[in-house]
């Protein structure tokens, strides 16, 4: 599908910085332009950004292609849902950016009949039990790509249908995580807890984050009831607005985000436009959830 040049150019023009922190990525500013708190040679300045140590620069669509994987039609979609309607297109007409996102069909995804790769490495590797394992394969969360032996977390909408793929790589040499092309943003992958009625949203940064917490919480003999946990796949708060409106009603949101910069930069963001949001981060001695699980099993 061609993409008009007014939307390409809309796109290239978005204000990085607001995109980047809107997404949770610790921006420091420093007059007229930002300085990544983790990477100090990424500056940031309108449209633009350089990386010195990396010898890198471009535009917001180079950014997105280069740094998150983006594809070209992906990172246009993405950006223009950010700004929605730029000054910078003289014409003003209201562009639907909807027509341009890949649609997305589990069908032309290629699946294993044997999950014992992911089991594996899941178990081994990530120290979640064969329990919790064999429940996401029963309910048809959790998947194994035939060819490349991935996780796939299916990403469910209100009416159940499967509307992305959250992927994890099981391979130690080379590792793949985030979202299958055309998912649905709006969308993470989430796993209804005991109970229909939820009064808690938890919302983690991954799959696999989410997981362990589901078992530290079994190791700790604590029953998960009226609750939903949901994948961000990331720090998208696109998914987790759009999670809190859809698929709950009047739900307290719970941020089991990464204990790092940028997820409690992300956090602290939240609470600026949110009245009830409620903090529980995995241990101050770790990074994240399945960090701690390890840590719990000596791993």
């Amino acid at each position: 599908m061609s993409i008009p040049s007014e939307l390409i150019q809309q796109a290239r023009q978005t204000n990085l910085a607001e995109y980047l922190l809107n997404k949770g990525e610790p921006l420091v500013k420093q007059g007229e332009r930002y300085i990544h708190k983790q990477h100090n040679s990424l500056i940031i300045k309108g449209n633009a950004y350089y990386w010195n140590s990396q010898d890198e620069h471009g535009n917001a669509v180079d950014f997105l292609m280069k740094q998150y994987g983006f594809d070209f039609e992906r990172a246009i979609s993405e950006l223009t849902g950010f700004s929605k309607f730029s000054a910078n297109i003289e014409r003003g007409i209201r562009l639907n950016t909807k027509e341009f996102t890949p649609t997305f069909s589990f069908n032309d995804v290629s699946l294993s009949t044997d999950e014992r790769r992911v089991m594996a490495y899941l178990k081994k590797t990530r120290g979640i039990s064969s329990t919790i394992i064999m429940d996401f394969i029963k309910r048809k969360f959790l998947f194994q790509e035939s060819k490349t032996h991935n996780a796939l977390f299916a990403v469910y909408n209100e009416n159940h249908s499967v509307v992305g793929v959250e992927v994890e790589g099981t391979l130690s040499q080379v590792k793949f995580k985030g979202l299958k092309k055309g998912s649905n943003h709006r969308y993470g992958f989430s796993v209804p807890m005991d109970g229909s009625n939820i009064k808690y949203v938890l919302f983690f940064e991954s799959a696999v984050d989410l997981m362990s917490f589901i078992e530290i919480e079994r190791l700790r003999c604590k029953p998960l009831t009226g609750c939903l946990l949901v994948s961000l796949a990331g720090l998208k708060q696109e998914t987790l607005e759009n999670t809190l409106h859809t698929l709950t009603n009047g739900a307290e949101c719970v941020m089991c985000v990464d204990n790092d910069i940028a997820g409690q930069t992300f956090t602290k963001g939240l609470k600026t436009q949110m009245k009830s949001i409620v903090e529980h981060f995995p241990d101050k001695r770790y990074k994240d959830w399945n960090e701690q699980l390890k840590a719990t099993k000596n791993m």
